[in-house]
């Protein structure tokens, strides 16, 4: 009888710890934002008590580094070993560390100056958060840039690391005192709402054991200030939604089909809305891409595209695509703003307006043209009179100040090569608008007789070619063929071809090699060229367009374009002349001689593709460009 009591009470402790035992909380992903100097390890449901009150951070040295434990955790993903080139975790390491009981141990691989004990993790919802460095949350300057012309700035975040995939191990390490980590943090909420989403990989449900993995090493590019999770269609026009600080760059305007293209530099799009495409009625459609590593495109196709402007909340986290006939301005905003203080300072030739308001703004930026305007949604009263004396006397007095209803518009004309940018302060209340204007545009368009070409004979005359794109930047691509494979070809036949003149002719990339825009103006500025050409493949949307174009943007850079677009034409009479056109790429922008950028043809269209990989096509595109140097520098004796 006793063997039977026993033995039942052994079933129902056994029974009892069934039912009360704690299912391990799944890990579906890790993201490290280095400028914020945060590690994000999110769960498929919320951590408990449990799993948290055990967390010890344990303290090691030779080399600094720290780990802690998670208890009752399966890694759903695979050991994550990653080393960072700057900030103040050099390598992190994440695994799992044994299956019985469930542990996944994370190793932070420090700077040797950097004290551990500044190391804090907090928990909100199914994230924790290991905060690391001497930032805080919000480390930013007051002034938020929300809206420039430049297309790249030595401010944008290219943060690299490395991954490699290692062995997962499951030795054990003894572990110190527990810290306090229970933290109700609203900034910590905000940051855990948008990486939710983020590049969470598909679950795995099987336990772990000791595996190898094959070491796969590859490069990463981490970014940072904005984070686009989601896009809604509102009676105003599109939501666009996430984290950060967003900001958009002058707009594009497109033809066959009509569009309207803004660029979010900073910005890292979610797999929830990335190269999607949305349709907003019968006849419009908007399309989101992750234009570039660290720049996401917004694509709206639209017979009106003036129609379509950007709308920024306060907090800069929302930006709305307002569908101007349509939008109710009453319903942007319910707080009203009064314009209390204008300012002025002048920097160079930067010319700065700060707007300070009585409470946040809701407004827009339009640039057109030479047209800037900007407006505010939400105004109520304003000090005309000092916003026009403090601007008197200045070189931004035509800043215009107009009211339209219930609508504050500032209105300023550019010069031809004036530029504007704007900046949101951190509390919604100011706006900074940087005016450029050149002192000298004689100064800044220089002619061509300044360059001395009359006085070198063709051996002496240095030409740069510069293949686009290469390496991890493909360019455009269709059918599995490569723009960047194309302009290589093309590139070294005209180098070929120039050097067989006696033009002394230098290539940037002779090979599948990356190159970054600023390289490419480094290299061809080192050489002291006479002349710079980049040679490009055309895309678009539809696949109709067709044709070989020629851009500049520098006046003294024409000639050189009218000659090598002419004679493009003259060789290329299958396909369209789509012309001479003026356009601000950064090659050709910031070199300082003659330089030009040819779009060859369009990868898109089915037929001049066939045509673009065909040797004749490109010996004869070769030829032509060529013939256009020649030419150029006939003219210039």
């Amino acid at each position: 009888m006793k063997k039977i009591f026993y033995l039942l009470l052994i079933l129902f402790a056994f029974t009892v710890q069934v039912v009360f035992a704690q299912d391990p909380v799944k890990i579906t992903s890790s993201v490290f934002d280095t400028s914020s100097s945060i590690l994000v390890i999110s769960s498929k449901t919320n951590f408990t008590d449990e799993n948290i009150n055990k967390i010890k951070l344990v303290k090691m040295s030779n080399p600094n580094r720290v780990y802690f434990d998670i208890d009752s955790a399966v890694l759903t993903t695979k050991k994550e070993d990653i080393t960072f080139s700057t900030g103040v975790v050099t390598r992190a390491v994440i695994a799992q560390n044994s299956v019985n009981p469930y542990v996944v141990r994370v190793v932070l691989t420090l700077d040797e100056k950097y004290n551990p004990d500044k190391i804090n993790i907090y928990k909100i919802d199914n994230s924790l958060f290991v905060k690391y460095g001497d930032n805080d949350f919000v480390k930013e300057q007051y002034f938020q840039n929300t809206f420039r012309e430049d297309r790249q700035n030595v401010n944008d975040y290219y943060e690299y690391s490395s991954m490699t995939s290692q062995v997962i191990t499951k030795k054990e390490v003894p572990v110190s005192n527990p810290q306090n980590i229970n933290v109700n943090n609203e900034s910590l909420k905000d940051i855990q709402s948008a990486f939710s989403s983020a590049n969470i990989p598909k679950e795995v449900d099987t336990a772990f054991s000791d595996v190898v993995v094959n070491q796969v090493k590859k490069d990463l590019k981490l970014n940072t200030r904005y984070y686009l999770n989601s896009i809604t269609r509102t009676p105003n026009g599109l939501l666009l939604s996430g984290f950060g600080s967003v900001a958009v760059e002058k707009p594009l305007y497109l033809s066959e089909p009509a569009r309207i293209v803004f660029d979010l530099p900073n910005t890292l799009t979610s797999k929830d809305v990335r190269g999607k495409e949305y349709q907003i009625n019968e006849t419009e459609t908007i399309k989101i891409g992750q234009f570039e590593a660290n720049k996401a495109r917004l694509v709206l196709k639209t017979n009106k595209p003036d129609k379509y402007l950007p709308i920024y909340s306060p907090d800069n986290e929302t930006l709305l695509l307002a569908d101007l006939e349509k939008y109710n301005v009453a319903s942007l905003s319910n707080v009203k703003a009064n314009l209390m203080a204008t300012y002025y300072t002048k920097n160079g030739k930067d010319n700065d307006v700060v707007l300070a308001f009585s409470a946040p703004v809701v407004y827009s930026v339009y640039r057109k043209y030479d047209d800037f305007v900007l407006t505010i949604y939400n105004a109520d009263k304003y000090n005309e009179l000092g916003f026009i004396n403090t601007l008197k006397g200045t070189n931004v007095e035509a800043f215009k100040l107009k009211v339209n209803g219930q609508l504050l518009r500032f209105h300023y004309k550019l010069t031809s090569n004036g530029t504007v940018k704007v900046y949101s302060g951190m509390d919604g209340r100011s706006l900074k608008i940087t005016i450029s204007e050149p002192e000298n545009q004689k100064k800044i368009v220089p002619a061509i007789p300044i360059f001395g070409n009359s006085k070198k004979k063709a051996g002496d005359k240095v030409i740069v070619i510069d293949p686009g794109h290469g390496g991890v930047d493909c360019g455009a691509t269709r059918a599995g063929i490569k723009e960047s494979d194309i302009t290589l070809d093309v590139s070294q036949r005209l180098v070929a071809i120039l050097r067989e003149k006696g033009y002394k002719v230098y290539i940037t990339r002779d090979d599948n090699s990356t190159l970054s825009l600023q390289d490419r103006v480094d290299f061809a500025e080192g050489k002291d060229e006479d002349i710079f050409i980049s040679v490009h493949v055309n895309s678009s949307e539809s696949s109709t367009p067709s044709g070989v174009e020629t851009h500049y943007y520098h006046d003294y850079s024409m000639d050189l374009g009218r000659c090598v677009q002419d004679a493009m034409a003259k060789y290329i009479s299958e396909s369209p002349d789509r012309g001479l056109i003026k356009s601000k790429f950064y090659v050709i922008n910031h070199t300082t001689k003659p330089a030009i950028l040819v779009e060859i043809g369009f990868i898109s269209n089915e037929k001049e593709r066939m045509e673009l990989v065909s040797d004749d096509r490109k010996q004869r595109t070769a030829k032509a460009i060529a013939e256009g140097v020649i030419n150029y520098f006939k003219q210039c004796k």
